[in-house]
């Protein structure tokens, strides 16, 4: 699925840098940050229970 989404330009560069270093596509690094971040928050929300 695409979804367009603005993000700090800071962040870009992070994302830009990164991807460059490891070859690894930025919508790839972004996705699976992305995915992290849900993880992370479900497991909070499931600890708080």
């Amino acid at each position: 699925m695409r979804v367009n989404i603005s993000i700090p330009d800071e962040v870009k560069q992070f994302f830009e840098d990164y991807s460059k270093k490891t070859g690894v596509p930025q919508s790839s690094l972004m996705a699976l940050a992305l995915s992290e971040y849900k993880d992370k928050i479900e497991r909070s929300l499931s600890n708080d229970k």
